[in-house]
């Protein structure tokens, strides 16, 4: 387990490197607005695909040792379509995505639900290795693409993001097929419903506290927007990608901790693993978030530009909810891995609400600052809850 977890810990490494590229490059080149523009659109996508993980997430990862690959793909295809197609729509009706960039939201779901349905059925059958890979794999690919279009093609504009998204998923999908094409062949449509129903009924509680915990993270983006501006959200987002990426190191662990937990019959040896591997991520988070605020402010602003100055302020704000998240990610992944789900969804919809009614409060007049303090909230809230339940299942030892 310790190789697995060193593998995909230096892959997540890999990982960051490359989405903080990203996050320069069009920061850099697109500006504050340019950012803002793409994170409200990656955010409907996140949505989109939130719910479609319903039927091709983490659900897959638990059921294909009982149910087996081929008698999961035809259910997880199906609903990666009916749920991108009415998602996608229902936010087009909310003016939630803006018209010229609908078809994109609609096809980048389908590419990234299939792309999602494969790497966790590769996580499934503990296939770690391959997982990393195809992951690391788009998000270069995704570089790389915009490298081009920026300085190759010369194109400083929004749209080569989406073009280079299409680039990166539509490269992993053929991949991915390739990898299971026998599986592929041998799809089953006996107990077609059964297995439909298995998925869904597993996928919707373990997903809603993902759809719940997606929001807490990016809600605050549709407040920037309504009441500060694109600028603001451009901001506030670019923020958000480096919170993102300091937990790097717990986001690994847990990612092997569920992918054991959930194949594992002993509870005891579960609960032990989570507890001391919280430990790990809850130090390494605090040690990165300390060297992220000790980064010079005239450096955020030669790295993103002129308009992020706010950033090492931001991130001094929200540290008391991203160093709690460093070690209550391992106490989420491993409700999921014993299938607790509810716990997950009753404290993200807890941070939620915070996160909605904080929006509201400090927003209007602190701008980004306030946005800041909403999240820190949410994620503070979120915390103590999967810690309060955490530590009444597991006899008062949550430390030890």
């Amino acid at each position: 387990m310790i190789r697995t977890m060193a593998h995909t810990f230096v892959n997540r490494i890999l990982l960051v490197c490359s989405s903080f590229a990203i996050v320069v490059l069009s920061a850099k080149y697109f500006g504050a607005e340019g950012r803002g523009i793409i994170s409200l659109f990656m955010l409907a996508l996140t949505i989109v695909n939130a719910v479609s993980f319903i039927g091709s997430g983490s659900s897959l990862t638990l059921l294909q040792p009982q149910l087996g690959t081929s008698n999961l793909l035809l259910p997880a295809l199906f609903w990666i379509v009916i749920s991108v197609l009415s998602v996608s729509i229902l936010l087009y009706f909310f003016s939630l995505i803006a018209v010229q960039y609908f078809i994109h939201l609609l096809l980048l779901g389908l590419l990234n639900g299939l792309f999602a349905m494969h790497l966790n059925l590769l996580l499934g059958e503990e296939r770690i290795k391959e997982y990393n890979v195809l992951q690391l794999l788009q998000s270069m690919l995704l570089l790389v693409s915009l490298i081009l279009f920026v300085f190759a093609f010369h194109r400083a504009d929004v749209i080569v993001f989406f073009y280079s998204l299409y680039i990166s998923f539509f490269v992993c999908v053929l991949i991915c097929t390739v990898l299971y094409v026998k599986q592929w062949r041998k799809i089953s449509v006996d107990q077609v419903f059964d297995n439909s129903k298995s998925l869904l009924s597993n996928g919707f509680q373990m997903q809603s506290g993902a759809i719940i915990q997606s929001l807490n993270y990016r809600v605050a983006y549709f407040f920037l927007e309504s009441w500060v501006g694109l600028s603001a959200v451009g901001i506030f987002s670019t923020t958000i990608a480096i919170v993102e990426g300091l937990w790097t190191a717990s986001k690994s662990i847990a990612l092997v901790m569920f992918a054991r937990v959930a194949n594992m019959n002993d509870q005891m040896q579960s609960k032990l693993m989570a507890k001391k591997y919280a430990a790990i991520g809850l130090l390494v988070t605090i040690v990165l978030w300390l060297i992220a605020c000790l980064i010079p402010e005239k450096c955020y602003q030669l790295i993103f530009g002129l308009e992020f100055s706010s950033i090492p302020l931001l991130l001094l704000i929200m540290g008391p909810g991203i160093i709690l998240f460093g070690y209550v990610y391992m106490v989420s992944h491993y409700f999921s891995g014993i299938a607790l789900h509810k716990y997950n969804i009753f404290a993200s919809a807890v941070g939620l609400f915070t996160c909605i009614v904080s929006c509201v409060v400090f927003i209007p007049n602190f701008n980004e600052l306030g946005a800041a303090w909403a999240s820190v909230f949410s994620f503070v809230s979120t915390g103590i809850v999967l810690l309060i339940l955490f530590f009444k299942r597991n006899d008062r030892t949550i430390l030890s």
